[in-house]
């Protein structure tokens, strides 16, 4: 997996990059910082390489509503 830099995509938001996963959750890079997944936002905007979100608390933010989830998916 790719461990470089993300950024922002035109028209807001951002890019985080999953960069692997275990049985309690998904571990990835954020350019906005460690976010809080529970009450929403990125009260700090550092601290967000490697960082650890477990699926019970990543899952509802990344599908919300039911939806698939956005994503990229890349091969090398």
């Amino acid at each position: 997996l790719h461990h470089g830099p993300s950024s922002a995509p035109s028209g807001g938001g951002h890019w985080s990059v999953v960069i692997g996963y275990d049985a309690k959750g998904v571990l990835m890079h954020d350019p906005y910082g460690d976010c809080d997944l529970v009450n929403g936002g990125h009260p700090s905007h550092h601290n967000g390489a490697g960082l650890h979100y477990s699926d019970r608390n990543w899952l509802p933010r990344w599908q919300p509503q039911g939806s698939g989830g956005w994503m990229l998916r890349c091969r090398g």
